[in-house]
């Protein structure tokens, strides 16, 4: 899955991508980050466009799934969500989203963020509560959200942000470096 970061304000592709990396760095997650450039359309709205890829977690894990809300699905040695993994569930993707988001309130980035799976972003305003609704097994994201759902954070200390009960994963990027310290 690919997350789309569209910058809007004055700041450089590089710029961007120096700051998403350093808290990378220190964070628990690994990824790929590239300059996907900025189609002639899309110039006079962006400044830029930045794809990231191949988000993973630094150590494996048990992994149950990706899916928002408790699972429904007993995990099984042996079988495909019983093992142990190096994805993302769904409390890991909201915790890499609140990094991405952290690095561009941290620089005031207004930008247009999301993948296929939710929006994280709409300008200034970051993502701080993700919803999902019951579908079959597991609950699935509430894509888009409502306008409440963001806020504007830009040169503030972020929220916590708010995820559906059960939802598998560690709900916070920097609880890993505060284990350490």
């Amino acid at each position: 899955m690919a997350i789309e970061i569209k910058i809007r304000s004055k700041h450089t592709c590089t710029q961007v991508s120096d700051l998403i990396n350093i808290l990378g760095s220190v964070s628990r997650f690994t990824f790929d980050i590239r300059d996907a450039g900025v189609k002639r359309k899309d110039r006079k709205i962006f400044t830029g466009v930045l794809t990231i890829h191949n988000v993973r977690l630094r150590k494996s894990k048990v992994y149950c799934g990706s899916h928002a809300g408790a699972c429904n699905a007993p995990l099984q040695k042996n079988k495909p969500f019983g093992g142990k993994s190096k994805y993302l569930e769904g409390a890991d993707w909201v915790a890499f989203n609140d990094l991405i988001n952290d690095a561009l309130d941290h620089a005031s980035v207004s930008a247009d963020v999301g993948s296929f799976v939710c929006n994280i972003r709409r300008g200034n305003n970051r993502r701080i509560k993700y919803t999902s609704e019951f579908s079959g097994v597991n609950g699935e994201w509430d894509k888009d959200g409502s306008i409440s759902d963001y806020a504007d954070f830009c040169g503030k200390s972020s929220p916590k942000t708010s995820l559906p009960d059960g939802t598998p994963g560690k709900s916070t990027w920097q609880q890993e470096k505060e284990e350490i310290c």
